[in-house]
């Protein structure tokens, strides 16, 4: 692998500070927007509002939709810097046996099946993680409303330990939270990853 190839987009020197815009810079917004958006939507599933909020990223639409728009710019920024080219240096890695390539081409397959697997598994690792975490909650709050309830009418004692089950919610909650950040995180990482393989030379 060599070294990322920078496209100057707009050529910019202010008190002798390079601040030409390039394609490493373009990315960066690419990447914040992604990291943005999946957690604004991780966390508008905690939201208090039953029935009403819930998060964007338990939908598989959307994680799909948004998955297949990364695939895209990733190979869109493949082919402007490297042109089409690009793509036989992936299926065809120097370091593979001349066998595995040509005589039996299983390395063309395995490649080409990790390219188009890549969109999936972001589709499908968030969605899976944000809709267990929020399912998670939800039978936690009805069990805890259901317990608080039958312990509110059954002595003293149950009556004193009654808060436990929500303070239990409240660091489920929490931790749902930190969770949300973590599947932004990834996500954003992940893309920032794909971009930076597109822009080396193909290996």
């Amino acid at each position: 692998m060599g070294e990322p190839h920078v496209i100057v987009h707009i050529p910019l020197q202010l008190f002798g500070l390079n601040l030409s815009v390039t394609n490493f810079v373009v990315m960066l917004w690419v990447v914040a927007t992604v990291f943005f958006f999946v957690l604004f939507n991780n966390l508008l599933g905690l939201v208090p509002i039953p029935g009403y909020f819930h998060a964007g990223t338990s939908n598989l639409n959307v994680t799909a939709t948004l998955a297949v728009i990364v695939f895209l710019i990733v190979q869109g920024v493949a082919i402007k810097t490297h042109g089409l080219k690009y793509y036989p240096g992936v299926l065809f890695p120097k370091g593979a046996p001349f066998w595995l390539k040509f005589i039996i081409p299983l390395m063309p397959v395995v490649e080409l099946i990790g390219i188009f697997a890549r969109p999936f598994s972001l589709a499908i690792r968030l969605f899976a993680n944000m809709t267990a975490g929020h399912q998670i909650i939800i039978v936690l709050l009805t069990g805890d409303l259901i317990g608080v309830t039958w312990m509110l009418h059954h002595g003293i004692v149950w009556k004193i330990i009654s808060p436990a089950p929500l303070v239990g919610a409240i660091v489920m909650d929490a931790f749902e939270i930190f969770v949300a950040f973590i599947q932004a995180f990834i996500f954003a990482l992940l893309t920032a990853l794909y971009l930076g393989e597109a822009l080396e030379e193909s290996h």
